[in-house]
């Protein structure tokens, strides 16, 4: 932002000195790539800029220093930096830059029509959910903060407490029933100690702040992080492969390493035709690592974790395949409360609440429940579109597509209007697959093309 201040009071070469330390600083401080996507695009935009305006003279940018190949390179750069990592962090607004640069600045033939279909795609995802564009983004992640009184309310009523019993850490009075109460209706909010006493007794830190692994070792979260990828684009033997290693990088004895080795085993034993009732008891079992013991209790108090939310979705998702629909749905709606609660008051929707969506959107369509299926889609993605990722989002408009090629198929006299829906749907899930390097889903949607399309 002083950058271009800088530019635009004519400061031009200090404006120069300054982007070039920005744009370089990710990559000196040895910052991750998909840390870097959410910094260099917007840093692309403001040099292509710089670089596409003459000064007060009419001097070429070319004499200043700026070139417009350089910027375009960089320009490019951060865009597949983008595609890489599954982002739209200012992606619209460098894609403008891009289709107003001329074909010849690229190195690969036909990039500038690429970029064209990109920005016309990211303009009618946009607007089909009516989502700012150009919104500008903040530099951190918020997708695993609660709220103080919410969280004190599910946890008491998921293990069945009355405030009067909630109140007591040990045999010390920390608040009074009534300041509880008041608490859980967001009210009034505790003080941070006051919060991790009450927190406690629920075997939970005032923070929140569970740790995704039982590890300091950025090797190993690293390591988690590449098989969690790899297994999103389906890229099965390859993730096999990289949890065997992983095994040898961690104590499988922790709760935590257990869980995820359990849910990995049980995720690509299904993937190899596996039995499904063995697999979805390897997800019960990697569900308990971390949760007290639910039988009995009501599930959708729980305040689920990041990876309890996509354990349980997978749940309710093996339930279904096993023609188990009511116990699915059980899951199904005990999880999506429990994500619409946390997120009631602060409109944070946590990590994973996609793939819950779409995993109770297949059941939906399973029981031929397809009303309003196309309306909740958008709104499951209008809320996908707040975060920095976008990495399901081409699964959750094909399933927009397919729910709108059945009603239309179930409602003759809304034919025409249902068909609007799927092409379009299915056009930006062909566009955002290609966008994303999704590899699989391309191959799927191929397949699909001549039932969407005319």
């Amino acid at each position: 932002m002083v950058s271009a201040a800088l530019f635009e009071r004519g400061s031009r070469a200090e404006a120069l000195q300054l982007w070039e330390e920005v744009w370089d600083y990710p990559e000196k401080h040895k910052w991750k790539e998909r840390t870097m996507a959410m910094i260099l695009p917007q840093a692309a935009i403001l040099g292509i800029r710089m670089a596409s305006v003459p000064d007060g003279l009419g001097e070429p940018a070319a004499a200043r220093g700026i070139t417009l190949d350089s910027m375009a390179a960089r320009g490019q750069e951060a865009l597949e930096m983008l595609r890489r990592n599954g982002c739209h962090c200012y992606a619209l607004p460098l894609l403008d830059c891009l289709c107003e640069l001329d074909a010849s600045l690229f190195g690969e033939p036909g990039y500038l029509e690429q970029v064209t279909a990109f920005r016309q795609m990211f303009l009618d995802m946009y607007a089909w959910v009516g989502y700012p564009g150009y919104r500008i983004w903040q530099g951190i992640s918020v997708d695993n903060a609660r709220d103080a009184g919410m969280t004190l309310k599910m946890l008491r009523t998921f293990y069945g407490k009355s405030r009067e019993n909630a109140v007591y850490d040990g045999d010390e009075l920390v608040v009074t029933p009534r300041q509880l109460e008041r608490i859980e209706k967001g009210l009034h909010k505790p003080s941070c100690y006051n919060y991790g006493k009450l927190a406690r007794q629920y075997g939970k830190s005032g923070g929140w702040n569970m740790p995704l692994l039982e590890t300091d070792s950025l090797e190993v979260l690293e390591q988690r992080q590449l098989i969690s990828t790899l297994m999103e684009y389906e890229k099965w033997e390859m993730a096999e492969w990289e949890i065997r290693k992983f095994r040898g990088m961690v104590n499988a004895a922790y709760p935590k390493v257990k869980q995820e080795l359990l849910f990995f085993d049980a995720v690509l034993k299904q993937k190899k035709g596996g039995d499904l009732q063995e697999c979805l008891e390897m997800l019960l079992e990697a569900l308990h690592c971390t949760l007290p013991e639910f039988e009995g209790r009501d599930m959708k108090w729980w305040v689920y974790q990041r990876e309890e939310i996509m354990i349980a979705s997978n749940i309710g998702s093996y339930y279904r395949k096993l023609g188990n629909f009511d116990e699915a749905k059980k899951w199904f709606e005990a999880v999506l409360f429990s994500i619409d609660q946390n997120s009631f008051r602060t409109g944070i929707y946590h990590y994973g609440f996609d793939i819950a969506y779409g995993c109770y959107d297949n059941y939906l369509g399973d029981i031929r429940c397809l009303d309003h299926i196309v309306e909740m889609g958008e709104e499951v993605i209008l809320k996908l579109l707040l975060e920095f990722r976008i990495s399901s989002i081409q699964d959750l408009f094909y399933n927009m597509a397919w729910n709108a090629y059945e009603i239309a198929a179930e409602k003759p006299e809304e034919y025409a209007f249902f068909r609007q829906i799927y092409e379009k749907t299915f056009r930006i899930s062909e566009l955002i697959t290609e966008f994303l390097y999704d590899s699989s889903m391309k191959i799927f949607l191929a397949t699909k093309e001549s039932k969407y399309l005319p």
